[in-house]
């Protein structure tokens, strides 16, 4: 999964993109050519912060579809602020045994806010 930032000063409101790509599955989902459940991978939680302070954050889950676009709007950003969106994944593995397991990922991008 790659997450990337764009964002655009317009007058008193800074209007800050988030392109989420990657596949999204909730592990109910079969492939049709073996018939075997897909693995879960899904994006959990996204926490957008400004110079380091939280801004908002959104909790998701295995509902939303691949490939998400996410629009949030903040109000008195100056150029150079530091924009970080830190996102969790959950992701499904199996061990040696075949069983089962799964692990939250966790990563982030960062963007200096320009003119």
């Amino acid at each position: 999964m790659s997450i990337r930032i764009a964002a655009k000063l317009l007058k008193d409101i800074t209007e800050i993109e988030v392109r989420a790509t990657g596949p999204s599955e909730d592990g109910q989902r079969a492939d049709p050519k073996t018939g075997k459940l897909i693995p879960i991978n899904y994006l959990q939680q996204l926490l957008i912060k400004v110079d380091g302070r939280l801004l908002t954050e959104a909790h998701l889950g295995g509902g939303l579809s691949a490939n998400n676009v996410f629009l949030f709007k903040a109000r008195s950003l100056r150029p150079g602020a530091t924009i970080t969106v830190e996102w969790t994944r959950t992701e499904e593995t199996r061990g040696k045994d075949g069983r089962p397991s799964t692990a939250q990922k966790t990563g982030s991008e960062t963007l200096i806010l320009g003119k």
